[in-house]
Parts: structure tokens; sequence; C-alpha cells
């Protein structure tokens, strides 16, 4: 192996072959059979190509290389089988550039090896998590829309307000039953239409508590539109998440 390449290479994690001009390996590094299909190939006065069968079909690309045509040829995201036990593949980039020979007055392909492994199981576990966070949102939309259904279109009257009884959202049944529209209730306080103090502190007194059903099935009389006529209706509430 070549000393400077040895010093450039190792601290990537990157092995090399150098290839005459018909692409037979004139020079290999010590690791760098593992990146190949057949092992037994990769030996000196082989073609490449029997040991990388990925380089069948290159040869155009390669000899444009030699000739000064071309400066360079990636292959990425290779993958081969691992001898390694309880390990199932590993990843690989090859790099192809031309490399000059004085010994033999001649241009040769000089091949880089890189192992990129982590860096694939990386980004493939960043876009799996990204497509498990888009089908979650996709599936809490859907939830957030199916809940808005029923909410909407129910049959009771439902009042969703803040912790300080703030009104945030009604439904049809709400405008109906109590003769206001949505622009009327909305950022108003639940008790301009049921006016009582004791029912409003027996609700704040059981929210302190943590306690989910504040109220439930209790009459009250409540204030409707247009006459501002009180009418008596059976009344729960209930603490939800924010």
């Amino acid at each position: 192996m070549r000393p400077l390449l040895r010093k450039l290479l190792a601290p990537r994690h990157m092995e090399y072959l150098i290839l005459d001009p018909n692409l037979n390996i004139q020079e290999l590094s010590i690791g760098v059979d593992r990146f190949a299909e057949n092992i037994d190939a990769v030996v000196e006065g082989n073609d490449v190509r029997v040991g990388f069968p990925e380089l069948i079909g290159l040869e155009e690309v390669l000899d444009n290389i030699l000739q000064g045509y071309r400066n360079s040829f990636e292959l990425k995201g290779l993958t081969r089988a691992a001898k390694a036990p309880r390990t199932k593949h590993f990843y690989f980039d090859v790099n192809i550039m031309s490399d000059e020979e004085p010994e033999r007055n001649q241009n040769c392909l000089l091949i880089l090896f890189e192992d990129v492994t982590e860096r694939m199981e990386l980004e493939q576990n960043l876009v799996q998590r990204g497509n498990e966070a888009s089908l979650l949102l996709s599936a809490l939309n859907s939830t957030h829309d199916y809940l808005d259904k029923i909410v909407t279109f129910m049959a009771d009257a439902l009042i969703v307000t803040s912790a300080d009884g703030t009104i945030k959202t009604v439904n049809h049944a709400t405008k109906d039953l109590f003769g206001y529209s949505e622009a009327e209730l909305i950022g108003q306080h639940i008790s301009s239409v049921i006016p009582s103090q004791e029912l409003w502190e027996r609700v704040q007194h059981a929210y302190m508590l943590g306690q989910t059903d504040l109220l439930l099935n209790a009459e009250v009389n409540c204030i409707t539109q247009p006459s501002k006529a009180q009418t008596t209706i059976a009344f729960s509430c209930s603490a939800i998440g924010s």
C-alpha cells in the first residue's frame, strides 16, 4: 500500500484499487477485498469487473476519465452482505478518478471505497422518523376533523371554555338552544349565558382539586335570545386536556 494513500484514507475507513487502462488491478490496499462481490477475484492482474460487477457497463465512462475528458465518477449507496457475524449488510461509496503512474508512463484509474454504513443508517432512521411523524400528523388531523364533526353535529349543546370560563368553541345545538350567534358567544364568559355565581364557584373548586368531572347533571337556568328569557336545562361540566 502506498504510504501517502494509507495516511490519507485511514481516518475515513477507506480502501483503494489502482487499475491500468485495461481495467486490470495493478495495486490494492489490504482491506479492499471486503467491498468486493467476489473476494477471491480481487488480486493483482485480474480484471476488476470480476470482483466488482457494478463497473460492468461503465467502460466508456472509465475511458473518458483516463483520457482526461472527465474528472471523476461516483457510485453512492452500494451495498454488500457483511462478512462479520451478526451484521446483515453494509453500505459504501465508490469514487473513481485518474492517477498518473510515472513508473509505467501511463495514466491509471484510482478507485476509492468508503464505508458509509453509519451515515446511511442515520439517514434511513431520519427518513423513517420523518415518515412516522407525517403519518402521526395525518392521523391527528383526521382525528381532529372527526372530533370536530362530532362536536359540530351532536344533538346536545356543547360549550368549550378556557379554565377561567371564557367561551372558546360552541356547536350548532348551542346556538339553536340559546339563540345566540357564534360571534356573540366566542370570547364571552359563560356566565353571560348561565348566570349562576354559586354554580361557577362549585366548578372552580372541583377544578382546583384536579377533578375531571366538575359537575354532573345539575339543573341550571340559562338566558336565551332574543327575549332574555330564562330556560332550565340539565347541565354537566368536565375538564379536558389542553
